[in-house]
């Protein structure tokens, strides 16, 4: 039975190493060792024990160690039954960032146009153009020149004629060299590059409010002419009675004056109405304060 004893003797082979198996985890699992680190020793640790602190960061793979059969101190790495945390890779890089490409209005052309269409406009544009490049603060500081352009027009209504453009060229020039020209500074600087944005619906926008000024404008001054003409036609009525009663001997009295048209600045054609009915031709002339009337022969 040949075949039968060397099954048997298999068998028996596969015990023995059964048995030398279960003897070496006992005596691993068992194992106590002693620890040596900074001049101290330590312990001893079972391997469970050891495995945790080295899982917690307490101990390191080099600690020295010592276990009953060991011949000398040996690093932790080497004592057998030790599980040694993995190391993880290292994470992937994070993506870059990619800037998106800001859209921006010129500034250099912003103020250009403000020539035309007052600093309104141009500090307008550049507020958007900081909020585009996140620039919230110069925002606000711009939209700032906005608020006091429109004072500045609302004013400009009520100065007086002499004044000129001379007002308004120092506004353009205040508010390009104390605001604008930092745009202008902040993208040369910065070395941004950006995409340039349409003109059509900010010169439309200007035109627009151009065009409302003005009329506004017109409506003021036509406003104040009336109640100036108003004025001289009240102011004229006792002057032209004094003239009729002491210089040309009359008694009658005059109930109004009309102005009829303006010949120049400050003087005017009119006509007096007088209580016996009869009507006069007469010229008002407005310097400074005073009021001049002449008669001139009918």
């Amino acid at each position: 039975m040949p075949y039968l004893h060397r099954l048997s003797r298999t068998r028996l082979l596969q015990g023995k190493c059964r048995t030398l198996l279960f003897n070496v985890v006992q005596e691993y699992t068992h194992m106590e060792i002693n620890i040596y680190r900074d001049g101290q020793q330590y312990g001893p640790y079972s391997l469970e024990e050891i495995t945790k602190q080295i899982r917690d960061g307490t101990l390191t793979a080099d600690d020295l160690a010592w276990y009953e059969g060991a011949p000398e101190w040996i690093p932790l790495k080497t004592v057998p039954g030790i599980l040694l945390p993995t190391s993880q890779p290292p994470p992937p890089p994070p993506p870059p960032i990619i800037q998106a490409t800001p859209k921006l209005w010129n500034p250099n052309a912003a103020a250009n146009w403000s020539l035309l269409f007052t600093p309104i406009l141009g500090a307008w544009l550049h507020a958007k153009n900081w909020n585009e490049l996140d620039q919230p603060d110069k925002a606000k500081k711009s939209m700032i020149w906005v608020y006091l352009g429109f004072v500045f027009l609302i004013a400009n209504l009520f100065l007086p004629d002499n004044y000129g453009s001379g007002p308004g060229l120092i506004f353009i020039f205040a508010w390009y060299f104390s605001s604008a020209k930092g745009q202008v500074k902040y993208l040369k600087e910065k070395k941004i590059i950006y995409n340039k944005k349409a003109w059509g619906k900010p010169l439309l926008l200007g035109l627009g409010g151009l065009t409302a000024y003005l009329l506004v404008a017109i409506a003021i001054i036509s406003s104040t002419e009336s109640s100036s003409s108003e004025v001289l036609e009240a102011e004229s009525v006792s002057l032209v009675t004094q003239i009729v009663q002491e210089q040309l001997g009359g008694t009658a009295t005059c109930k109004a004056v009309s102005i009829e048209k303006a010949v120049s600045d400050g003087f005017y054609h009119a006509v007096a109405y007088l209580d016996s009915g009869e009507e006069l031709k007469i010229a008002i002339e407005h310097k400074e304060d005073q009021i001049f009337v002449t008669i001139p022969e009918q």
